[in-house]
């Protein structure tokens, strides 16, 4: 079971990663705290789903992809830009690469069975990130237009 200060530190860690990856993507400036806010979002639901409810890692991996994908289609409505901009940088926290090395690390020491496991395993992760935004982008885009509404009441002009 994870306490609440470390799922704090960890939904906090996963907004500065995903901040910090918003600036290598070549994000717009204005764009960071909410790119940021997105992975936060789904790293949040990642450990909520694995660690509160007891999912597996994959069906974790794809209901978290689900809020990253609504988090990035609502901000792209309310802040006018694609939601590409939310939607790649938000993954950053939930992507596989972990399991990626290990499968190749176990590849390399001659250990083909955890090699296996770590393989499979990125690949059904990787899978349900794609499911869950082909769920999420099928959904028509004027469900999002409702949030359309906030962008009145923000302060800063957008061209």
């Amino acid at each position: 079971m994870i306490t609440w200060n470390e799922m704090f530190i960890q939904v906090l860690a996963g907004f500065i990663g995903t901040y910090a990856f918003s600036l290598t993507y070549s994000v717009s400036a204005r764009h960071y705290f909410f790119a940021g806010l997105t992975g936060a979002i789904g790293w949040a639901a990642y450990l909520f789903f694995l660690k509160i409810i007891g999912y597996s890692v994959v069906t974790s991996t794809f209901f978290s992809t689900l809020f990253i994908a609504t988090s990035a289609r609502c901000f792209a409505v309310w802040r006018r830009c694609p939601s590409m901009i939310f939607l790649i940088p938000g993954l950053f926290p939930i992507v596989p690469g972990a399991g990626i090395y290990w499968s190749f690390y176990y590849l390399f020491v001659n250990n083909l069975d955890k090699s296996l496991d770590f393989g499979l395993l990125a690949i059904k992760s990787a899978l349900a990130i794609v499911l869950g935004i082909v769920l999420i982008h099928e959904i028509p885009h004027k469900t999002f237009k409702i949030f359309k509404v906030f962008h009145r009441f923000s302060k800063e002009k957008i061209d």
